[in-house]
């Protein structure tokens, strides 16, 4: 039975990668946006996986070869737990893939995320239940938030899937 699983790709090779196990005949999934890149003075847009080194393959273990994705160019390893590879659950690909818009991009999640100024929660982590201000987004992922805490206002990057909406 073929399941979802996770590559760690080299640094900056994960179109590489996708292509070249494209190549091999893998369903493979990488989920991306359209990101900016300053280069000498100039912004130029251009396409950015969302998870930076990570990339999702389709595989039936008892039938694919894990050996050979692994020594393909581009392929770090296949994220394994112990010895053996971790599976990723399919509704985690299938809520990003239901997210893409009509060019297969997730600009959705990080250009529409929050509002700035609006109230938000956080969801998980150390700061689960405290309130917070949306201020903006980084390049990296992250999200700056307002944060009122002992009575100093801290701005901090955070990652937007650990927020809510008030």
């Amino acid at each position: 039975m073929k399941y979802w699983y996770v590559i760690y790709t080299i640094h900056n090779q994960e179109f590489r990668a996708e292509a070249n196990l494209k190549k091999q005949g893998f369903q493979l999934y990488l989920p991306k946006y359209i990101g900016t890149r300053k280069h000498a003075r100039k912004v130029d847009k251009i396409l950015k996986p969302l998870f930076p080194r990570y990339l999702f393959i389709k595989l039936d273990l008892s039938i694919d070869n894990i050996s050979k994705i692994n020594y393909t160019f581009g392929v770090n390893k296949l994220v394994t737990l112990g010895t053996e590879p971790n599976i990723l659950p399919d509704f985690i690909v299938d809520n990003l893939k239901a997210q893409e818009d009509k060019n297969g991009n997730l600009d959705s999640i990080i250009n529409s995320i929050y509002k700035m100024g609006e109230n938000v929660k956080f969801s998980n982590g150390v700061l689960q239940g405290n309130n917070a201000v949306f201020m903006g987004k980084t390049e990296k992922q992250r999200v700056f938030v307002l944060l009122d805490i002992l009575g100093r206002k801290l701005n901090i990057a955070v990652p937007p899937m650990s927020l809510q909406p008030l």
